[in-house]
């Protein structure tokens, strides 16, 4: 699978859960391709919200008449998390905080299923980072990853820090593999320490998840790819091996190529020497790929 297959696989998901379908219901939609189904999700979001847009603004200025307690508990009784994330998108911020004090945070969890960054930035922004931290806790139990990862390039830098210090290895690997923003997810990488970025990559030979390592550092910077290749260069010998075997298995050699030539040339020798001691051919496929 390559590159460009997972991250067809990536958007096609989110615009299946956009529109409440299995993401197979989609596959008529990839010759668009990336940018095209990304055109596509954001075109229906914003229909859906321009749709009811005047019932949600009417009731967002309901919110104004009442104590943040009967409107928080009305959003949860009445309105249900779908309607009440589109409210959300309008209301102030500060009276949005004052409403999410209120809730609980299954609900909180469940609005965020349904919450569109273009439409409430600024509202999550405004959002209290213990709060961020305990709807993220309960996201993260429910392995809501692709919703989280809707949400990166949207929060301040001391929330997704604050986040990023509650995420196990393999959260890691699912929500660097649904964000968008190269930029963004090379800031969200950079957050993270030596242990936890070689934890990442461990989890992915552990959990066979690869394909989804290998998505998230292709897209992040020179830098990023630079720091992974000094980190498995001084890493155990069997997490080399164990990449490079998937990559080949599943057509990402190319992607690892394109990793590879940001490493320094003291790691890039290292990166040889302990391919030439364990699988020569696999080494040649390597540099076969670096030349391409």
């Amino acid at each position: 699978m390559s590159l460009q297959q997972l991250e067809l696989q990536a958007e096609r998901e989110k615009l299946a859960r956009l529109l409440e379908t299995p993401p197979g219901a989609l596959r008529p939609l990839e010759p668009l391709g990336v940018l095209g189904l990304r055109q596509v999700r954001s075109a229906v979001a914003a229909h859906l919200f321009d749709r009811d847009a005047a019932r949600f603004r009417g009731l967002a200025r309901s919110t104004k008449l009442l104590p943040a307690r009967v409107a928080a508990l009305i959003a949860q009784k009445a309105l249900g998390p779908r309607l009440a994330a589109h409210v959300a998108g309008l209301l102030e911020p500060k009276t949005a905080v004052a409403l999410a004090q209120q809730v609980e945070i299954d609900f909180q969890a469940d609005l965020c299923l349904f919450l569109d960054p273009a439409h409430a930035g600024e509202v999550l922004r405004a959002m209290p980072v213990d709060l961020v931290v305990e709807t993220s806790r309960e996201l993260l139990a429910r392995a809501e990853y692709m919703t989280m990862a809707r949400f990166v390039d949207d929060l301040r830098d001391d929330q997704i820090q604050a986040v990023t210090g509650i995420l196990d290895p393999r959260a890691m690997l699912w929500i660097g593999f649904y964000v968008e923003s190269g930029t963004r997810l090379s800031q969200l990488i950079a957050r993270l320490d030596d242990a936890q970025l070689l934890a990442t990559y461990e989890a992915a030979s552990a959990e066979e998840l690869w394909p989804q390592g290998l998505a998230m550092l292709a897209r992040a910077d020179e830098a990023t790819a630079r720091r992974v290749c000094h980190l498995f260069a001084q890493a155990e010998a069997e997490l080399l091996p164990d990449l490079l075997a998937a990559a080949e298995q599943q057509d990402l050699m190319a992607e690892v190529a394109q990793i590879t030539r940001a490493a320094e040339a003291d790691d890039l020798e290292r990166l040889r020497e302990r391919l030439r001691a364990h699988d020569p051919a696999v080494l040649s496929q390597l540099e076969a790929a670096l030349d391409d």
